[in-house]
């Protein structure tokens, strides 16, 4: 394992954290029976801590930088650790609260679509279906569209009555289905 570590933690040494009085380029080491850590320097005042498990030694490259084994190594396996980050990011790894409501969502519509079919396709009896067929044949539908010249219904905006006079200043907002007209109730038809 190896990752940085953020330097307010106490459980630190001084002796890495000091970056003032250190060179640029200059590596620290502290080993324990398990783990190492270790403070370089990339430049002034900027200090890099890594913990590893994986190096016993503070090996330092060939370089002129004089950089530690164990960062090039940080380096160069990093990218794997961007992708586990993306990948918790996108849909495929969501949170629980999510998971949770697209659990709800999926329950909800499983609940709510049998019925929706169902009535969808309303069974009819014989008597319904041959009066629907003569009504068909006849040239009739089975929804009374042509009642609709007469009938209104409620529009956004409230405009005069465009059959009335001006005088009258009869303000509505009912609308004629067949014309589009804005119509009182004085000058319209209704039926059920």
């Amino acid at each position: 394992m190896v990752g940085t570590v953020r330097k307010n933690k106490p459980e630190l040494p001084p002796a890495l954290l000091a970056s003032k009085e250190r060179e640029v380029f200059s590596p620290k080491f502290a080993f324990t029976p398990t783990t190492t850590l270790v403070s370089y320097l990339p430049k002034k005042n900027k200090n890099v801590v890594l913990l590893i498990t994986l190096y016993r030694d503070g090996s330092i490259s060939d370089r002129d930088d004089r950089k530690p084994i164990i960062i090039m190594d940080y380096n160069r396996n990093k990218g794997g650790v961007d992708n586990l980050d993306m990948r918790t990011i996108r849909p495929g790894c969501l949170t629980r609260a999510t998971r949770e409501e697209q659990l709800l969502e999926q329950l909800g519509k499983a609940l709510v679509a049998p019925p929706i079919e169902r009535r969808k396709n309303v069974p009819r009896t014989e008597a319904s279906a041959q009066i629907v067929k003569a009504f068909q044949s006849a040239g009739l539908s089975d929804r009374p569209d042509d009642q609709a010249s007469t009938s209104t219904f409620k529009a956004s905006k409230r405009k005069r009555c465009q059959f009335c006079p001006k005088e009258k200043d009869n303000k509505m907002n009912n609308t004629c289905f067949k014309c589009n007209k804005y119509i009182c109730k004085g000058c319209s038809l209704s039926y059920c």
